[in-house]
Parts: C-alpha cells; structure tokens; sequence
C-alpha cells in the first residue's frame, strides 16, 4: 500500500530532483528550490537514479576546469598530477555525464554557473519560466540574503573540514573557497600542462557545453 501511495503522490506532486556534478552550484540552487517549493520533495544527487521519467530535474553545470580546482581547494590538497587524475575519474563516477541522459527533456532545466555566479536574479528568472510560477520579491531578497557567499560562510565557519556537512541544507565546512567560487581562477591551482590534461580527458563535455 506504501508503494502505491508513494507512486500516486509522485503522480500528483512530481520530485525536483537537483542533479549536478559536483562544484558547480549544485548547493546553491538545491537551498533556493527548498526555499521556493516547502511543499515539494527535492532531492539532491550527483547521479541519476533510473526512475526519473515523472520528476522535474534542475541541472547546474560550470566549467570543469573551475569545478576541479574548487574541488582540489575544498579538500586543502596541493594540485599534484596524481591528485589531477584522481579528481577526474572522481567527476566521471559522480555523475558528469547523467546530464546527456536528460538534456533534451522538456522537464529539465539547466543553469551554466558561469552565468548564475553572484546573480540570483537569473536563477529566479528561470524557475519562474520552467515551473511557470511568480515569485515575489520579498521572498527572493529573503532567499538571496539567507544564501549570499557571506552568510554561507558565517553558516559553515563552525565547521573544521569538508567532513563536517549540514544534513539539512547539505552546506560542508570550506564549502567555499578563497576565490568566493569566482570564475576562471583555475589558472591559480593548475599548471598549463593540467589544465590541458583536464581538457583532453573531459574533450566530450567541454566540447557539448562551450569550454
């Protein structure tokens, strides 16, 4: 009977499902969906499970290059070849290619980071266009005060190492840089020769996105 009913309510009130490879706003965008559908179950992965036919997917996605320096910041490594390759195939098991499972569903949304960095405005614009809600402003100055670069940081300051996570807003200590997550800094953690390593081995993606 609890299958049943799950499978209904699904039916009724279909999941957003927030899905994206990791460092690339995923967290960000998973809070704001949580602040404007109290209602709604959203749940957040770094892959996709089989059965999603029904659900809304919302995709964040950003140059590999930055997510992979974040990624080596966030776990305080020195960018060392071997740790190179190790966050590759790290971004390959998490998910970096689920996307082209959904790209082409009406029911899913995609945001590129590079251009909701430090601009909730063109978040709000597009879950207002894909879900076909308004939202007032009231509620998007409440969100975008609540989950600015500083206040997450206050947020997570308390927290000793990437270890140590919220589980309810799924915010981890360090989960934010010392470049604030700005665009292009990953000419400051690699060398030339990484980021053309990086570049060769993710190609298809890079290529698909426009990096």
């Amino acid at each position: 009977m609890n299958i049943i009913n799950n499978i209904f309510t699904r039916f009724l009130n279909p999941r957003v499902i927030q899905y994206s490879p990791p460092r690339s706003g995923s967290t960000l965008v998973y809070n704001i969906l949580r602040e404007i559908f109290p209602q709604k179950q959203i749940i957040k992965t770094h892959a996709l499970e089989r059965r999603f036919e029904r659900d809304q997917i919302v995709s964040t996605y950003r140059n590999p290059l930055d997510a992979i320096s974040s990624s080596i910041n966030r776990y305080k490594l020195e960018a060392t070849d071997d740790v190179i390759e190790q966050q590759i195939q790290e971004f390959k098991e998490n998910g970096l290619y689920d996307i082209f499972k959904v790209i082409d569903s009406p029911k899913t949304l995609l945001l590129k980071y590079e251009d909701f960095y430090d601009n909730f405005d063109y978040i709000y614009a597009n879950l207002e266009s894909h879900f076909n809600i308004t939202l007032n402003q009231e509620l998007k100055d409440s969100i975008s005060s609540k989950l600015s670069i500083p206040s997450v940081k206050k947020m997570t300051a308390k927290m000793n190492d990437f270890s140590e996570f919220d589980p309810e807003n799924h915010f981890h200590g360090n989960h934010i840089s010392e470049f604030n997550g700005q665009i292009g800094r990953y000419n400051q953690v690699l060398n030339k020769q990484q980021a053309e390593h990086i570049r060769t081995e993710l190609a298809d993606y890079m290529k698909h996105f426009g990096y």
